[in-house]
């Protein structure tokens, strides 16, 4: 919670995501009544629908989250401060809506569809505790050289802890990919 506000402090995420946020959490607390073709696409317990494009476009965030880490190094081997901080502003954007998007639509509803269904295939909260701990590194990178970028000064750490970064970022996707995507069903399936 502590993060979400200061997300909210730093403008870090947009308006529409933390409407999304903070409806998807009180429907969890409070699910309401749903149409039966509504009640069969959802989480038991929440009124997160499964959505069969999901995955595709987790991967494909997956590949822009690269990307733009791929222009902040280059960004960075130019020595191009006003780019290079363009291109840090843009990953931390990215970043918070695929977290939040994660978050939700994918970690929330697995561990709801597979508790409700008593699986135990996958343990959930070990891939959100790990993705957590990915986007803290990265959270902690950014707030660490924002402003020296931004002032023009780039820290001598800077270039070995942007590769950190994109190793960690690429290792735990690929990671979540082959072995946690797989297990992202409807509801029924889990059965």
């Amino acid at each position: 919670m502590i993060s979400l506000i200061k997300a909210i402090k730093d403008k870090a995420y947009n308006v529409s995501a933390l409407e999304s946020l903070r409806t998807a959490v009180h429907n969890i607390s409070a699910p309401q009544q749903a149409s039966n073709d509504t009640a069969r696409s959802q989480a038991e317990g929440t009124e997160i629908t499964y959505n069969p494009r999901l995955i595709v476009e987790l991967i494909d965030e997956h590949k822009m989250l690269m990307s733009q880490l791929m222009e902040i190094e280059k960004a960075f081997a130019e020595n191009n401060h006003k780019k290079l901080h363009q291109k840090l502003e843009a990953f931390n954007t990215s970043l918070g809506d695929h977290m939040l998007k994660k978050n939700i639509k994918l970690y929330i509803y697995m561990q709801y569809s597979m508790k409700q269904a008593k699986q135990a295939d996958v343990d959930i909260s070990t891939y959100k505790r790990a993705m957590t701990a990915v986007s803290r590194h990265a959270n902690s990178f950014l707030n660490n050289h924002e402003k020296s970028v931004q002032k023009g000064r780039i820290k001598p750490s800077f270039g070995e802890e942007l590769k950190a970064i994109i190793n960690e970022m690429a290792t735990h996707t690929d990671h979540e990919k082959s072995e946690l995507y797989p297990y992202y069903l409807p509801p029924d399936a889990y059965a």
